[in-house]
């Protein structure tokens, strides 16, 4: 039987849940009745939909407390699949979502025998940017302590005020300036950067910053494409570097708008799950018609937002990830893309959350994975380049829409070869990069979600 039709893709945070039952609870025996119950529950599920079902054991332990019995289900090889106590799901975490902040640690010959911190994107609006932070500023210490990798952990984890310590680099040299306190500033980034325009010898081109694939924003995605289109653009750089994934369905919309060979009723997306869920496939048409935001549902509202492109190109870094790596990889059926920057996180899988109103658990299986219209996929170790360009190479990081930019500077050399230069190669060689916190949103990050009633 062909599973059923996905209904909706929607953004979660993938969140590790190893908690354990307390004794009492429950009271005896009801507890192990409902204990094997519900263990029960989680057992039927995952043989029908997980990838891995048929390595599941034959026999498993059902007395054990409903988490440990589905990590001890789960797969080695899968750090996706979670269960939580209903009603609840995994709450965000980590600087960016506190304060504003993606950063880097890095280690540089001459600076300091410790770490570096560098401030890699600072959002708008946010509590860094108010307190006096942009991309490229480096920092020395966390609450005062010089940064090693407790701090990095710290700064990550922290969910109060947080102090950091700039530093700005003169001679070779990194010199302390005075502590800047970050308190906590609740409300999200904008998921779209303003369209920059570059225009030489008559050739037209935008870049644009695209941060999530969230739903919400599908109406602010399909008016900045009315007006990029309006400018008569002959090219676009897309800049997803540090874009945590999110729904398939505006995945879908923007790959609509980026390529004008892609029609509704073409293939857009096929799916291989176990010997029951098995392998199908999927229109453009069918997925846009699983959105839960009608800007964009359909061919006919996306046609005026559509560009005239030949091509596409593409920024990315390892923190580029889920519905992110999916428009890349779907688009490759359709049109050029030129793909610069890092080897992305790679997650090529879908899967759904289930839930009972009989079970005080919600679990989310990883069922699929997926690929192009060509059968392409298999990207769990990231998509290559086609241009690779580390930006931790060429410090001091430049704004991200500037010309000096790496990544950016080397998509506009190859839209304007005499206007342009590309970036020199490895101009930081010695220096490198320990950490990176986009990196760790980036491994529990959401990827596409199935919905199962």
């Amino acid at each position: 039987m062909k599973p059923p039709l996905p209904i909706r893709c929607l953004v979660i945070l993938v969140l590790l849940w190893t908690g354990c039952g307390r004794k009492g609870d429950l009271p005896a025996p009801a507890e192990r009745d409902s204990i094997h119950r519900y263990n029960q529950w989680i057992l039927d599920s995952m043989r029908r939909f997980y990838l891995w079902s048929e390595q599941l054991p034959a026999n498993p332990e059902m007395q054990l407390a409903p988490p440990a019995f589905f990590h001890a289900l789960r797969n080695p090889s899968d750090p996706f699949s979670w269960i939580v106590r209903q009603p609840g799901l995994p709450v965000p975490e980590g600087t960016f979502y506190h304060y504003g902040i993606h950063f880097a640690l890095i280690q540089h010959p001459g600076w300091t025998k410790g770490l570096t911190g560098v401030m890699l994107y600072v959002s708008s609006g946010s509590a860094a940017e108010r307190a006096g932070f942009s991309r490229g500023d480096y920092f020395l210490a966390v609450n005062g302590s010089p940064i090693r990798s407790r701090e990095a952990a710290v700064l990550q984890a922290s969910s109060g005020d947080v102090s950091i310590t700039p530093a700005k680099a003169e001679g070779g040299v990194l010199m302390e300036m005075t502590p800047r306190q970050l308190a906590p500033l609740p409300g999200g980034s904008a998921l779209l950067s303003s369209p920059v325009t570059f225009l030489h010898d008559g050739v037209r081109t935008i870049y644009l910053a695209y941060r999530s694939f969230q739903e919400y924003g599908d109406p602010s995605l399909l008016e900045t494409f009315r007006k990029i289109r309006n400018t008569g653009a002959q090219e676009l750089i897309l800049d997803l570097r540090y874009n945590d994934g999110g729904s398939v369905a505006t995945c879908a919309k923007l790959s609509a708008l980026l390529a004008p060979a892609l029609r509704g009723s073409d293939t857009y997306i096929k799916f291989e799950g176990n010997r029951l869920t098995g392998r199908f496939s999927r229109t453009l048409a069918e997925i846009l018609r699983t959105s839960g935001q009608a800007a964009g549902s359909t061919m006919e509202t996306l046609e005026a937002a559509r560009l005239p492109l030949r091509r596409v190109f593409i920024l990315t870094t390892r923190a580029t990830v889920s519905s992110a790596e999916l428009l890349i990889n779907n688009l490759k059926p359709w049109t050029e893309v030129i793909h610069i920057g890092d080897t992305t996180f790679g997650k090529d899988l879908a899967g759904f959350i289930l839930s009972s109103s009989q079970v005080p658990w919600k679990i989310q299986l990883i069922a699929y994975r997926l690929f192009n219209a060509r059968g392409e996929g298999a990207y769990h170790d990231g998509i290559l380049p086609t241009y690779k360009v580390n930006e931790l190479q060429h410090l001091p990081l430049a704004p991200m829409a500037a010309a000096e930019d790496a990544l950016t500077g080397k998509a506009l050399s190859l839209i304007y070869p005499g206007r342009y230069r590309s970036p020199p190669d490895a101009r930081n060689a010695s220096m490198k990069a320990v950490y990176s916190s986009p990196h760790i949103q980036a491994a529990g990050a959401s990827f596409p979600i199935i919905h199962q009633d």
